[in-house]
């Protein structure tokens, strides 16, 4: 791969966790990628109200988190006003914005087994082709192909965190290893998570 390729990472981060910035990292390694770009998405509907942090703090954790990683940046495209909702759609105003780079999708393992029922997966997967992170719990077989499309499959152990239990954590007072320090000063100088439940 060259200095044009660019991983795209997508999700809510909230917060972000070293589980998240250690796939990047294996990944830039492995792959040799220049970069990866952190896509940050919109509140997910089912999510309840109050126990989340706004799309303005998950920037700003983000932000933090990867300030002193080299290639890592974050991408704001999912946020702006009647931008894209699904992936494929990021993935076209992405290639549209920045025709220069080539743009690889990094895929956590449980996105991947359900990708059928994605919007136009199989397009997707041909605008930016995926690399396939694997996750705790899951020990099936790893095709080398889906749909007749290469999958690349990410080396290493994942970090097992999950987001909603750091952030259970946190609301119980605690301060858990899995996030960075900056973002967890971060979280308590905004109060963010406050009103988190076991639910």
């Amino acid at each position: 791969m060259s200095s044009r390729d660019v991983g795209l990472l997508g999700g809510s981060f909230d917060p972000v966790h070293e589980g998240h910035l250690d796939v990047a990292r294996r990944a830039i390694r492995q792959f040799r990628l220049a970069g990866v770009w952190f896509v940050i998405a919109r509140r997910p509907p089912h999510k309840p109200a109050g126990s989340s942090a706004d799309a303005v703090h998950r920037v700003a954790m983000l932000e933090l988190a990867v300030a002193s990683e080299p290639g890592m940046k974050v991408c704001k495209v999912e946020l702006e006003r009647g931008g894209p909702r699904y992936t494929i759609d990021t993935v076209r105003t992405l290639r549209s914005r920045h025709p220069d780079q080539e743009f690889w999708l990094l895929l956590g393992e449980d996105s991947f087994r359900n990708l059928g029922s994605w919007r136009q997966p199989q397009r997707l997967l041909e605008l930016a082709a995926p690399i396939v992170c694997p996750r705790p719990g899951y020990a099936g077989e790893r095709p080398a192909r889906w749909r007749g499309i290469e999958l690349r499959w990410l080396e290493g152990a994942p970090i097992d965190l999950s987001s909603t239990s750091l952030r259970q954590q946190i609301a119980a007072g605690e301060r858990p290893a899995g996030v960075p320090s900056q973002v967890l000063d971060y979280v308590r100088r905004h109060s963010l998570y406050e009103g988190e439940s076991g639910s």
